[in-house]
């Protein structure tokens, strides 16, 4: 590999920077196209249309990372500033209005709250809100607040980004978020993780996601919430349960279980982390009601609803335990659906992972062209290969957001 490459994918990297007399390096995913399909009703899928995508469409320009929820989406393209499109009726897409739009749309600059749209290293889609974390460990968020979900500092809904208390230059230097809305939408849940090995979160604490050992008394600003000493390498949450991954695999959580998406052979809802499984596992994905899990050979493994083929084991029935997905196949990474209830709990999930090779994978809902083959209708119940030359999956609502690196 000739030198340039060899800096331009050290670039793609991480981005370092000191800040409070701390190093801090936050990866920076590499630049590259962007493609969604699936369910499109409020232009989440940004082609410029309400119409339903069977098959990947080409997001213009050249993107950093993406995520996607419900019906509205959020990117980061390759200049670090963000953009969003889709539903915007509860203010999710920042723009200080509540229009829809069909494409992406930059995120303008807010003088009042200090907003600057620029050095953004990672998005979270959360369904009736966004999340944006910046290089400097700031996170900003819009749209539904009505719980203190936006975590700054009231429980006020905003139309344009707001900073969570504390986060960047002053308390909280985030490298890593999550969050996502109650399956019923009228509640909200975000968390981070900061370059100080400390998981915070903010919002409802209805299904104990805190972690603080009761259920219930909400907060609006970051509060420390209880890891047991353990040292943290990845997080996941949605609006009603939390996990990580510690630095040897192993697998913890607290919150809503009515389905068993705990994965402890329970229905009981938890309030405080407890050791779920030793693993090793190397990727977690929180779906709303669904958690997915990759162990060491790259196989996926799910647990709690199942009413999709979310899980992937060839059934449509529910687990309780971490159960295994047909095929064995060796994925990297895996990720899940964060949506509403619509009716029925569980109901229009699915799943995407993918290989080492590049090789994407899907299962679960497909009545609206969600595997991207081309096809709609029954549950796919086991992994799909569609299509191959993908760099990273992200978290999906309805439709699928993927990229390629040239």
């Amino acid at each position: 590999m000739c030198l340039w490459r060899l800096l331009k994918k050290w670039w793609n990297m991480a981005f370092s920077a000191i800040i409070n007399n701390q190093t801090v390096t936050i990866p920076v995913p590499g630049a590259g196209t962007v493609y969604s399909w699936g369910f499109n009703n409020q232009g989440q899928v940004g082609n410029g249309t309400t119409v339903d995508q069977y098959t990947p469409y080409t997001i213009p320009a050249q993107w950093m990372k993406a995520s996607a929820s419900q019906s509205c989406s959020i990117g980061i393209k390759s200049d670090g500033k963000i953009y969003t499109w889709g539903r915007n009726a509860l203010g999710q897409l920042g723009d200080g209005t509540t229009t829809q739009q069909l494409s992406p749309q930059l995120v303008p600059d807010n003088i009042p709250t200090s907003f600057v749209n620029s050095g953004f290293s990672d998005v979270l889609s959360c369904v009736n809100f966004q999340m944006a974390l910046k290089t400097n460990g700031e996170i900003w968020s819009f749209g539904q607040g009505t719980i203190g979900q936006l975590g700054h500092g009231s429980a006020a809904s905003s139309l344009v980004p707001v900073k969570v208390t504390g986060s960047g230059a002053g308390s909280f230097i985030f490298t890593q978020i999550g969050g996502g809305t109650n399956p019923n939408g009228a509640q909200g849940f975000a968390c981070g993780l900061t370059t100080l090995n400390e998981m915070y979160g903010w919002g409802d604490n209805g299904g104990g996601q805190f972690g603080v050992g009761f259920f219930g008394s909400n907060t609006t600003t970051p509060l420390l919430m209880p890891t047991l000493a353990q040292t943290i390498s990845k997080i996941s949450c949605n609006g009603t349960s939390s996990f990580f991954l510690n630095a040897a695999g192993a697998l913890y959580g607290t919150g809503y279980n009515a389905y068993g998406q705990l994965g402890d052979n329970t229905l009981i809802n938890k309030n405080a982390f407890f050791l779920i499984s030793s693993g090793p596992w190397i990727d977690i994905d929180a779906g709303e009601i669904t958690t997915h899990l990759l162990d060491s050979s790259g196989a996926a493994f799910g647990s709690g609803r199942n009413i999709s083929g979310q899980i992937g084991d060839g059934t449509l029935v529910d687990k309780q335990v971490y159960t295994a997905a047909v095929g064995g196949n060796f994925f990297t990474s895996i990720k899940g659906t964060c949506i509403l209830n619509n009716g029925v709990d569980g109901t229009e999930q699915s799943t995407a992972a993918l290989t080492s090779g590049g090789q994407l994978f899907k299962w679960g809902y497909n009545l609206q062209g969600q595997q991207g083959d081309g096809t709609s209708g029954a549950a796919v119940t086991s992994p799909a290969s569609i299509s191959a030359g993908w760099n990273q999956i992200y978290r999906m609502g309805q439709h699928t957001i993927a990229k390629k690196i040239p």
